[in-house]
């Protein structure tokens, strides 16, 4: 429908990839929601923060949207009003005060009649110590635009700081929706069939909460890996893929075979077609591999899920995917009632984080970037990610669903698998000394 008629505020439809992230959201009590934290130092006030808080606004029209529902179509509309966005500065004693706040930022679900993001300043009293949380609705950012705002504020911050100006105010616009660049769906997607686990604790939507737990990778470690990865020519993602999804079956937390879900960044097309493309936008999509049961080494898995996944990436990411608005809406509803789950499991790469501080006097400290899990339609998603020569998996998954003691012993035999392949370089057992996987 043409959005001619109505009122001067709309901007456009939502894309396929939009609408599904808007219906979780909606449906699901905030599923996909993205929160990143960043812990920093500098000798700033709350009418700084505030004064950033405000800057953002102007400079990125996807904070000044809402999402509504009109004529059976979702839309983006431009009237979000700064003064009914959730803005906060909150001064705590302890660690453990701050620990609450972002749980409940990351849980907390943003209402997209409203706005599509929320942000607080948390500082630890006595102490230059505050923590950024900034959360936003998954149907206008990704990891990429989670972090180019991030280092607008940090920019902002400084400019105020420092008296010279860091801070780039050209706006930044709502892109358009990706769909254009994807292929018409010439083929049916097979139905991945998953075994519900015996120990799900079913319980409401409402009572449930995202947890994590991390896997923290050193420079030593990942010096030693590296050099592995090299000798071997496998990716970072790869390998840890492959351990996440043996881990699984040796620790009996999932039966095979299962549906293993990687998230695809579709800005690799951003070179062919510049114009589609802005710093914030939802470019994410799902390729899903079956993983079976017999591979046990994970040198040989990461070979076969890397090439599996290209394949995937072309035949199914790069596919139009068909949108029933009222199919997905009462399918979205559908999950929030299920007694038991789906026991497929996903992996998010982003790489390195490339916030930086432009002036010594805003010292970045540390970084986590967490979305709200509590739909259950996965067990875990890992979020893999490296921040100051620190790499972090963080295994994040729904309470009570799952107790965080199955999660563990999975977190615990991905490191000894890990360790297990770093110390191939020291022995006779490298890749290059095996028969590889048949493409």
């Amino acid at each position: 429908m043409s959005v001619s008629n109505k009122s001067n505020t709309v901007i456009r439809a939502l894309g396929s990839i939009e609408t599904r992230m808007a219906l979780f959201h909606d449906n699901l009590n905030g599923s996909t929601q993205g929160t990143q934290t960043i812990d920093f130092e500098a000798d700033i006030d709350a009418s700084i923060f505030y004064e950033a808080v405000n800057a953002l606004y102007k400079k990125y029209i996807p904070l000044r949207c809402t999402i509504k529902r009109e004529d059976n179509e979702l839309y983006f509309y431009r009237d979000a009003d700064l003064n009914r966005i959730d803005v906060n500065y909150i001064e705590v004693n302890t660690i453990q005060e701050k620990d609450k706040l972002v749980r409940l930022a990351l849980d907390d679900k943003i209402e997209a009649s409203n706005s599509l993001w929320k942000i607080s300043l948390v500082k630890l009293k006595s102490q230059a110590s505050y923590t950024l949380i900034f959360s936003a609705h998954h149907a206008i950012i990704d990891a990429n635009g989670m972090h180019h705002i991030a280092q607008s504020f940090f920019d902002f911050i400084a400019s105020k700081i420092t008296g010279t100006n860091y801070f780039d105010n050209t706006e930044v616009d709502l892109p358009l929706a990706v769909d254009a660049l994807l292929r018409e769906q010439t083929f049916a997607p097979k139905a991945e069939q998953t075994i519900a686990r015996d120990f799900d604790t079913a319980c409401p939507l409402e009572s449930r909460s995202t947890h994590w737990q991390q896997l923290k990778l050193d420079t030593v470690f990942m010096g030693k890996l590296n050099t592995q990865l090299a000798k071997d020519n496998i990716k970072f993602h790869s390998i840890v893929s492959a351990a996440m999804c043996i881990a699984m079956k040796k620790t009996q937390f999932i039966q095979t075979p299962f549906p293993f879900g990687t998230a695809v960044s579709l800005r690799f097309l951003q070179d062919s077609q510049p114009s589609y493309f802005n710093p914030l936008g939802c470019y994410m999509s799902i390729a899903s591999n079956l993983i079976e049961g017999s591979e046990l080494d994970v040198t040989q898995l990461a070979i076969k899920y890397d090439r599996a996944l290209m394949h995937k990436i072309m035949t199914t990411c790069l596919t139009k995917s068909p949108i029933d608005i009222n199919q997905v809406d009462a399918g979205t509803k559908q999950i929030a009632t299920l007694h038991s789950f789906a026991q497929g499991v996903g992996i998010t790469n982003m790489g390195d984080i490339n916030i930086r501080s432009p002036h010594p006097s805003v010292l970045l400290t540390d970084y986590t970037m967490l979305a709200n899990r509590v739909a259950g339609n996965f067990s875990i998603v890992a979020h893999c990610y490296a921040f100051n020569n620190v790499q972090t998996v963080s295994l994040v998954y729904p309470h009570p669903i799952l107790a965080g003691e199955h999660v563990k012993e999975v977190v615990n035999e991905m490191r000894l698998l890990l360790e297990d392949y770093c110390a191939q370089a020291n022995t006779n057992n490298s890749l290059h000394n095996k028969t590889t996987v048949p493409a």
